[in-house]
């Protein structure tokens, strides 16, 4: 089994490095320091995660946090106050799409405090990836909204198509792909405030999650004051090499630990071992820095699969593999990129969007 080569859930800052960094005040990752910043003692974060996570926002702000609201679904200490299973949970996001999580331990480590700071990798805003792992009604089924949608005006019918750069077909078929769009993670739509603003106009907001529309036509709601007299700063982001990115998304969700026993059915589809696959992915964490079509024609298939069949597959899959990339660096748009770069080394075509 290849380890988990992710980058470290909590980030320790060095002193040297905390020096080196020439902005003025430094975010305190230490619980205590962070508990005076806030006047809340840490005794009191426990079951108080939203409060905690607004209060740092307000007045420990870092230029573009923002509060996020959805649920953690990683390990839960039997200590914890929390029961096991997926929890609802606040945090904070920073522009670099980190997570700035000042309450994580009282879920993982209630007897050793921390400050979180790290991938994204437990963490579901809005629900979102959740929703998107219930697969979706058959045609005919749900609410139906079909009606008032062929009583728009035709002209309305044609903007409301553009905005989601389809057809406008059937009146069944465009109110099907409307409730999908406006149901997806803003980050996943090429232009959500032009989608939601024209939702709106149709009489049609109520299908807009609040969160959604907040992070799009409400930001203020979420972010700290761009007004502030001061903000803090943290150490910067790692960004890793596009092949270093591959390896850590494979083995994060090309794993027994994601897939349970189907990551074995869907390798031998391909004619592929599990023990094959966990070679090649070592080998390709773990081995020499040469150019990826370097490596065996064998590993190249086999990681080929697992990067163009099976990566991002699944329900709600997809979004949380985007996000995990965001938080290493990388936007959607960065992250098809790099994806490209890994296919046309292996010779084939891996494009993400």
């Amino acid at each position: 089994m290849p380890l988990d080569h992710a980058t470290s859930s909590t980030l320790i800052a060095s002193p040297d490095l905390i020096a080196s960094l020439d902005h003025a005040p430094i975010f305190p990752l230490d619980p205590e320091g962070l508990a005076a910043a806030i006047d809340i003692p840490v005794s009191d974060w426990p079951l108080n995660c939203h409060a905690v996570a607004c209060t740092v926002r307000d007045l420990v702000p870092v230029q573009g946090m923002r509060v996020m609201r959805g649920h953690y679904d990683g390990p839960v200490h039997p200590r914890s106050v929390f029961s096991r299973g997926l929890q609802q949970h606040s945090w904070l996001e920073l522009e670099d799409g980190r997570i700035l999580d000042p309450t994580r331990w009282t879920l993982d480590r209630p007897d050793a405090p921390y400050i979180y700071l790290g991938v994204c990798d437990h963490y579901d805003a809005g629900g979102r990836a959740l929703a998107e792992a219930v697969p979706p009604p058959f045609p005919g089924t749900g609410p139906d909204f079909s009606d008032r949608i062929a009583r728009l005006a035709e002209a309305e019918r044609a903007r409301l198509a553009a905005s989601l750069e389809t057809s406008a077909g059937t009146p069944e078929q465009l109110w099907a792909r409307l409730r999908k769009a406006l149901r997806r993670d803003p980050a996943q739509l090429a232009e959500p405030a032009a989608l939601y603003e024209m939702a709106r106009e149709l009489g049609l907001k109520a299908l807009i999650p609040i969160d959604s529309w907040q992070r799009v036509m409400e930001p203020e709601a979420l972010a700290c004051n761009p007004g502030s007299n001061r903000f803090f700063a943290l150490p910067p982001i790692s960004v890793p090499k596009p092949r270093e990115l591959l390896g850590e998304l494979l083995a994060r969700f090309v794993s027994i630990e994601e897939r349970d026993l189907r990551l074995e059915d869907e390798l031998a589809e391909h004619g592929i071992s599990l023990d094959a696959y966990h070679d090649a992915l070592n080998r390709l964490i773990d081995g020499p820095e040469w150019p990826l079509n370097l490596l065996p024609l064998e590993d190249q298939y086999i990681l080929g699969i697992a990067t163009t069949d099976i990566l991002g597959q699944g329900f709600g899959t997809t979004l949380r593999v985007e996000r995990y990339a965001r938080s290493r660096g990388y936007s959607r748009d960065a992250l098809d990129a790099a994806m490209k770069e890994v296919g046309a080394a292996f010779g084939i075509d891996a494009g993400w969007t």
